[in-house]
């Protein structure tokens, strides 16, 4: 006599062994037909708190576009068919109840058993971002072996940005800056013994260094940031620092892209302020080779129609004491740049 039965939760098991008598629901979770059944679209923020909007506008002292274009980028994002985004409407809410913006989701609670997870199955920071995995991956829910990046996008660390039907794939990602600043700061707080303030002080320093080009400073403080790190992984190799170094500059409010393929090799990083683009090799021998490497692949190249002034930056981790052991910054002519 049920007419319409409807379950909602965090993780899914599989139909058959929980309801023996009903293994004929229909899952909507990646149905393109209810990917904004659940959050609050773009539009529908727009049309129904436009008052809340500008009262948030009035505390800012920030132009209408501008405070919209902020609130989407710290809050928008969720996706089930990696084209309609939603925002999660207890963040929402809260922003405009407490006129503020802030972590608002990610402080009802804080992911210890994920961030367990994460170090128990060796993940890093790169491995977390634009991951693309199998749809049938999002099938395999045993909880003796649970798989973490289904359980990320489950519990809404990761949300879809894309799909390709030809393959079969879907690529995951971090939904906003919200979610992605924050689980950072847990995730390199969790590598640091759990010491979340310490870590947040640290970063305001370190942004300060960096921002007064002041890099000899920036390196003995991440350097102590290193410290303080225990490694669970054996031999510690580059990829690891590099992983820390990124979570770090996009932690202190860089945008920061990595593993960027081009015509000629991949490069390693690539940080971008207002006015510079830094080209960054990482290596655990010497940083001049690192140099050389970007200028001999034309890394730089590839932002030639970029106005910005492009700087090499080679830098050097030594695997033994685990800490960053040099660098070296080399400026490209503005013709050559181009």
């Amino acid at each position: 006599y049920i007419r319409f039965f409807f379950i909602t939760g965090v993780s899914k098991f599989s139909q058959v062994s929980i309801f023996s008598d009903l293994n004929n629901l229909t899952d909507i979770t990646l149905s393109k037909h209810y990917s904004t059944i659940l959050g609050i679209t773009h539009d529908e923020m727009l049309r129904y708190f436009y008052e809340h909007i500008q009262a948030l506008k009035q505390e800012t002292g920030e132009l209408y576009n501008a405070i919209v274009q902020e609130i989407a980028d710290y809050y928008l994002g969720y996706s089930w068919d990696g084209e309609n985004r939603v925002y999660n409407p207890f963040t929402l809410l809260t922003l405009f109840t407490e006129q503020e913006f802030g972590d608002h989701w990610f402080r009802s609670g804080t992911p210890t058993f994920l961030l367990k997870l994460i170090k128990e199955q060796g993940y890093s920071a790169l491995d977390l971002e634009k991951k693309t995995v199998d749809v049938s991956t999002f099938d395999k829910y045993d909880i003796e072996e649970i798989d973490l990046l289904p359980l990320l996008f489950q519990t809404g660390y990761l949300t879809i940005v894309s799909k390709n039907p030809r393959w079969n794939t879907i690529t995951l990602d971090y939904p906003n800056k919200e979610v992605a600043r924050a689980f950072s700061i847990h995730l390199l707080a969790n590598l640091n013994g759990g010491r979340t303030t310490r870590t947040n002080a640290m970063l305001l320093d370190m942004a300060q260094a960096f921002t007064q080009n002041n890099l000899e400073k920036f390196m003995e403080l991440f350097n102590t940031l290193l410290q303080g790190i225990a490694y669970p992984i054996a031999p510690v190799h580059e990829n690891y620092f590099h992983s820390i170094f990124y979570l770090v500059m996009r932690m202190m409010g860089f945008y920061i892209d990595c593993e960027i393929i081009t015509l000629y090799g991949r490069i390693d990083a690539a940080l971008f302020t207002d006015e510079v683009i830094y080209v960054m090799e990482f290596k655990t021998r010497n940083t001049q080779k690192a140099i050389e490497q970007i200028k001999e692949k034309g890394y730089h190249k590839k932002y030639m129609d970029d106005p910005r002034q492009k700087v090499l930056v080679g830098i050097d981790f030594d695997t033994e004491t685990k800490q960053m052991s040099g660098y070296e910054v080399e400026e490209v002519p503005y013709e050559s740049g181009k």
